[in-house]
C-alpha cells in the first residue's frame, strides 16, 4: 500500500471502531460549548472590557479544554483511571506494528485524525455561540476567524496528546494533564488576569475584529510548525520505545 492507502485505512479502522465514543464525544462537546457561550451571553461587558467576573473562568477552560478536541475524550481511554491502567494506547501500539503498514503511515494516521476530531469539535462547540453570543456582537467574519484561532491553539497544543498516548504509559495521560492544568495553568492565567488584566480569550476576540485574516494565518502557521515538531517527536519516540519494559 501506499502512504495515502495505508492512511486511509486505519482512519476507517479507527472512525469504525470509536464511533460510539465519537458521538459521545460530539454530544459533550457541544453541550460545553453552549454552557461556555450562555455563560458568555450573560455578561455582554466581556465584548467592551478585557476583564470582567466571567474573564478567568473563560480563559481557564478554553485554554485547557480545546486541546482535548484532538482525542475523542468521551472514551474511557482519556478519563478513567482503570482503564488507564492496562494501557490502551501501548496495546493499539503493538497491534500496529504487526500490521504491514509503515511508521509514517500510521503517524499520519493519527495526525490526519486529529484534525478531523478538531474540525468536527470546534464545529459542535462554537455553533451555539452563532446563536447564543455572536449573531449580535461581531459579523460572519470576526465569527469564523475567532473559530479558526482556537481551532488552530486546538490541533498545535492538542497533538501533545497524541505523543502522551504513544510515549508514556496510559496512567500518564491522565496525570500530565492534570498536574499541568492545576499547578501551572490554572495559576498562570489566574496571575496574568489579575496582575496585568490581561484575557486571552478577550484579546482573540479584538484580533478576530481587527486582523482576522493575519491572525488566522499566525495562528496555523504556528500549528503548523508545533505539528511537524510533534509529528517528529511521536516518529522517534515509537521507533525507541520497548513495549516489553515500558
Amino acid at each position: 500500500m501506499t502512504t495515502g492507502q495505508e492512511i486511509l485505512h486505519l482512519l476507517r479502522y479507527e472512525l469504525k471502531r470509536t464511533w460510539p465514543a465519537l458521538i459521545g464525544t460530539f454530544l459533550l462537546t457541544l453541550t460545553l460549548g453552549g454552557s461556555i457561550a450562555l455563560l458568555i451571553s450573560s455578561d455582554m461587558a466581556f465584548f467592551k472590557e478585557s476583564i470582567t467576573p466571567i474573564s478567568i473562568p473563560i480563559d481557564i477552560l478554553f485554554i485547557t479544554m480545546l486541546p482535548y478536541f484532538c482525542t475523542i475524550y468521551g472514551a474511557k481511554e482519556y478519563w478513567s483511571l482503570t482503564k488507564l491502567r492496562q494501557d490502551p494506547f501501548a496495546q493499539q501500539l503493538a497491534w500496529y506494528r504487526t500490521l504491514p503498514i509503515s511508521l509514517d503511515g500510521f503517524v499520519m494516521a493519527r495526525m490526519s485524525l486529529s484534525l478531523i476530531l478538531v474540525a468536527v469539535m470546534c464545529i459542535s462547540f462554537f455553533l451555539p455561540f452563532l446563536f447564543f453570543v455572536f449573531g449580535n456582537q461581531m459579523a460572519i467574519g470576526g465569527f469564523l476567524s475567532f473559530s479558526l484561532i482556537w481551532a488552530a491553539y486546538a490541533f498545535g497544543i492538542g497533538s501533545a496528546y497524541t505523543f502522551l498516548e504513544w510515549a508514556k504509559r496510559g496512567i500518564w495521560l491522565f496525570w500530565i494533564p492534570t498536574i499541568t492544568i492545576f499547578a501551572i495553568i490554572s495559576p498562570l492565567l489566574l496571575w496574568v488576569n489579575i496582575a496585568y488584566r490581561f484575557n486571552i480569550v478577550s484579546w482573540t476576540l479584538k484580533l478576530s475584529v481587527h486582523y482576522p485574516i493575519l491572525s488566522v494565518s499566525i495562528a496555523w502557521i504556528g500549528a503548523a510548525c508545533l505539528i511537524l515538531g510533534w509529528f517528529f517527536l511521536i516518529k522517534n519516540r515509537i521507533r525507541t520505545r520497548d513495549l516489553a519494559i515500558d
